[in-house]
């Protein structure tokens, strides 16, 4: 729970202070006016510094006047006993709980709130608890409306962007930024909202809305009544009624700061809150487009680590202090975050924390979310995360269609088979990377997916891939529904040009039949022993694989099998009848026949290479 620190000037020029909890009865005192004055004086003394301009060899001088600056700021706090006592045991008690604290600043006045109160110190001899991580300093407006009860964290994060000014190369390149963090970062996606009071996107179940602002420093006068104008709540409307309202965060950048009006940048936060948003993260001076984008960075990275706003601002100003500029607009506490209630600091975070997607896929709908979370968890213990896992995962979801319902029966059939596969790899020693960016198979499902799919269109894409492992398992995916046979064009009839992994870490790579090769497993300490090599630094590896060659082919593409007993050729073939009513389609007939190893096998494509009871390969 935050701490509130509420500061008035009154009519003499002294400061009235008050600092408490917010449910508890605060202490209250007229700090010493000595304490007040040398404050003033380090802040004067700072904004001329900042007036001229910066030289190399400088920032350390600048950052020294910040800290006296902040170490004043505490000194007026602990200029009296009583506040003194309060906020040191607020201090200690954060320390003692391993938390950060949240210092909450009201300053009634315009000139109190110009001061740099992110800078507060742990003591007045000591430097800003934000660069010490210990807490940090928000700022706390008055709002005429009420604070929203937020629900349960969602699942993915819907950046709606409001850049009346498009064509400005600054905001352009703010625009592709975004989109760049965008595809980096999982599950996000970015809306563009009209300029003007338009049907704005619907609330979506699951997806949580930040406005992002890209405003033009010249015109930002303009554009800020604009935006209130359109988007703006009043009083007794629905939060719901615009993004401003409904978001749980907004986000400013100003670009060409520089350019607007001073007054207007440091009551930015205040006007937009007043105006219906819940929280405001916006620059109080001008910004450069270097601490914009590691403050962007920082900040949605962290949001979709499952971190609450508060603690997103703090890794987003940890990134422009990582920066070490010495321009004035690199500054981490010229970035302010403004919330109109500390009920808005007690909230939880805004999604949930360790999504995972394979490299490169979009960003899923709801119900993909947790089944892809739920497929990494399983795929922990075997350092790759790969088709057999999301199989497995489907157990814990409801079937929404006919892919989905076909998988589970599959599941269920299988079970046994996909935990063998999954577990049956050994772990190297000395120990190799996990590599958690997904099978090459999975990897390229990447183009075939839409932005925002779900769990049904996920799997429809699984099943309707000819090459997937799962078609090794049952013969059942290549029947439709209405019991027709269904299996691939071309399979027991072309002859294949490559064979591709089935199962495993490195499903769906794929090795050509062009040239002459051998195939062997991976030597982690030695000599290789084969032109292909499989299980190549991998966490995991078959071990029943020799690293000797156990598959070789000629100019005529015709494969041998040399290897153990179980070693083998797998070729599927329809049934010459299907019955109407068939609903066990692995009793329906007999759909394999098996060639021994050790002779010549003139492959068709769909034939399965059985090199070990974990290592196959399929013929495409």
């Amino acid at each position: 729970m935050p701490i509130v620190v509420r500061v008035v000037q009154e009519s003499e020029g002294g400061w009235r202070v008050s600092v408490g909890r917010p449910d508890q009865c605060p202490t209250e005192a007229r700090p010493d006016p000595a304490a007040v004055a040398a404050l003033k004086r380090a802040w004067n003394q700072l904004q001329d510094f900042e007036s001229t301009t910066m030289f190399p060899g400088q920032e350390l001088e600048r950052t020294r006047m910040e800290e006296e600056v902040g170490r004043a700021l505490t000194a007026v706090l602990h200029a009296d006993e009583a506040l003194d006592a309060h906020v040191s045991r607020e201090l200690r008690l954060a320390q003692a709980e391993d938390t950060r604290l949240v210092v909450a600043v009201g300053a009634a006045d315009d000139t109190l709130g110009r001061l740099p109160w992110e800078l507060f110190a742990d003591a007045p001899d000591g430097d800003p608890i934000e660069g010490l991580d210990l807490g940090a300093v928000v700022r706390l407006a008055a709002t005429p409306h009420h604070h929203t009860e937020r629900g349960a964290p969602g699942i993915g994060l819907r950046i709606l962007r409001w850049c009346p000014s498009p064509d400005v190369p600054a905001c352009a390149e703010r625009i592709a930024e975004l989109d760049g963090l965008a595809r980096q970062l999982s599950p996000i996606r970015c809306l563009d909202l009209p300029l003007r009071l338009e049907p704005s996107p619907d609330a979506e179940e699951g997806w949580v809305d930040v406005l992002h602002l890209i405003l033009y420093g010249p015109d930002l006068t303009a554009q800020l009544d604009m935006l209130v104008r359109s988007y703006g709540l009043m009083e007794g409307e629905s939060p719901q009624r615009s993004p401003l309202s409904r978001a749980r965060l907004v986000v400013v950048d100003v670009c060409n700061g520089e350019h607007a009006r001073q007054k207007l940048l440091e009551e930015l936060g205040r006007r937009l809150v007043a105006a219906g948003a819940s929280a405001c993260l916006c620059p109080r001076r001008r910004v450069g487009g270097g601490a914009a984008r590691s403050l962007s960075s920082g900040l949605y990275t962290a949001l979709v680590n499952g971190k609450v706003p508060v603690e997103a601002v703090i890794e987003g100003r940890r990134g422009v202090r990582a920066l070490q500029g010495n321009r004035p607009d690199s500054r981490w506490h010229n970035i302010v975050f403004t919330v109109g209630s500390t009920r808005v600091l007690e909230d939880g975070p805004l999604l949930h924390g360790n999504l995972w997607l394979p490299d490169g896929w979009p960003n899923p709908d709801g119900d993909a979310v947790g089944m892809l979370r739920r497929a990494r968890e399983l795929g922990n213990d075997h350092g790759y995360v790969g088709i057999e896992h999301l199989a497995l995962a489907m157990d814990a979801f409801p079937s929404k269609g006919p892919a989905s319902r076909r998988v589970r029966a599959l599941v269920h059939m299988h079970r046994r088979e996909l935990m063998e596969r999954a577990e049956g790899l050994k772990l190297r020693f000395p120990r190799i990377d996990s590599d958690w960016t997904g099978t090459p198979r999975l990897r390229g499902y990447a183009r075939m997916l839409m932005q925002g799919f779900s769990l049904e269109e996920l799997w429809a894409v699984i099943i309707a891939d000819d090459e997937s492992p799962l078609h090794q398992f049952d013969a059942a995916l290549g029947i439709t529904e209405e019991n027709e046979p269904a299996l691939p064009e071309g399979w027991g009839e072309a002859a294949p040009t490559h064979l591709q992994v089935l199962g495993g870490p490195e499903d769906g790579r794929t090795l050509s039949l062009a040239r002459p090769a051998t195939v062997a497993r991976w030597n982690q300490f030695g000599a290789q022993h084969a032109d292909e090599l499989l299980y190549m630094r991998t966490a995991r590896y078959d071990a029943s694989l020799s690293r000797s060659p156990m598959l070789g082919w000629g100019p005529d593409r015709v494969p041998t099998l040399q290897g153990p007993r179980d070693a083998g050729l797998i070729r599927w073939k329809m049934p010459s009848w299907v019955e109407d009513d068939v609903t066990d389609y692995g009793d329906s007939a007999p759909l394999v026949e098996r060639v021994r190893p050790n002779t010549p096998a003139r492959l068709r494509c769909g034939d399965i290479l059985v090199l070990t009871p974990l290592t196959r390969l399929r013929a495409v």
